[in-house]
């Protein structure tokens, strides 16, 4: 994801990468962290400025992992 600003005396460019996960509930907020953290990772070491969103389904994701 890349964004440029610009201001009358510059133009920055401003780049991220995003994991991120649902939140289901009877999952610890720990579990939920680490899996937004894994989506993170995946993203940057795929060419990064993009994003990734876990899967709702735990079994899924977990069957995956």
């Amino acid at each position: 994801m890349n964004w440029t600003v610009s201001t009358p005396t510059k133009t920055i460019r401003i780049a991220t990468s995003v994991g991120a996960a649902i939140i289901v509930p009877g999952h610890s907020s720990k579990d939920i962290f680490a899996k937004a953290d894994r989506d993170l990772y995946e993203v940057k070491s795929s060419g990064k400025n993009g994003f990734r969103i876990a899967p709702s389904s735990w079994s899924r994701c977990e069957a995956a992992l």
